[in-house]
């Protein structure tokens, strides 16, 4: 009989190839089964898997200070795992967690001072100009970090000053951006040689981890405080 762990990566390749899920998507599920195998062991299999197991590890990540929100990023990935390993006849009872009640709050937005001053900063190498492209093209189209690392040039139509972005569920929709993105992005792409607007020095898509470390330290260097920089 496979293991869980086994069964779950079967379930990850599942829905990659007959879902169609991301690779942001498949990579979350990975870091739940991760959260999962942590705390049982890579042992574990069909006949241990119960809801009281399951709400058990959930009361347990909440001991440790996982929020309410990152609780519920688990529980959707356990619930779509069950509902396959239902699916295909590998468990009879038909589990399900339920969510987690979250606290809805209202995000801070930037004031016209701290945006200005984001404007305004004068970065001193290539990785930092680069970031600051980035954080303008965030700050006048709207669009998602993602839809950004995953930019490509042919993509960019500065003629119409409209991109055509890579949206959450692949979904593709049409933004504007205005005169003076349009001559920020036309500098950066006239030295870039990768087909990504955003990329390493290697050409290699960037990493939301480095991204946001960045972010934040040009904040704290620029003096934007008490709102949520991400």
């Amino acid at each position: 009989m496979d293991s869980l762990k086994q069964l779950f990566g079967q379930f990850i390749l599942a829905r990659k190839y007959l879902k169609n899920i991301s690779d942001a998507t498949a990579y979350s599920y990975g870091n739940a089964c991760q959260a999962l195998f942590t705390l049982h062991g890579s042992d574990l299999r069909l006949g241990d898997l119960t809801k009281e197991q399951l709400s058990n590890r959930i009361i347990t990540m909440r001991q440790h200070g996982l929020s309410a929100g990152g609780c519920n990023v688990y529980i959707r990935t356990v619930n779509a795992f069950l509902n396959w390993l239902h699916e295909e006849d590998r468990i009879k009872a038909k589990i399900k967690l339920p969510l987690l009640k979250e606290e809805q709050k209202v995000i801070q937005p930037f004031s016209v001072d701290q945006a200005r001053r984001i404007v305004h900063w004068k970065p001193k190498c290539d990785s930092m100009r680069r970031l600051h492209v980035l954080m303008l093209l965030l700050l006048d189209t709207g669009m998602r970090i993602e839809e950004a690392f995953t930019l490509r040039k042919e993509q960019v139509n500065l003629d119409d000053l409209l991109i055509t972005v890579n949206g959450k569920g692949k979904k593709q929709r049409i933004i504007p951006m205005s005169f003076e993105m349009r001559k920020i992005l036309f500098r950066h792409l006239s030295g870039s040689t990768s087909i990504l607007v955003f990329s390493t020095r290697n050409g290699l898509r960037l990493k939301h981890r480095n991204v946001l470390r960045d972010m934040k330290d040009v904040a704290k260097r620029i003096g934007i405080a008490g709102v949520r920089v991400s």
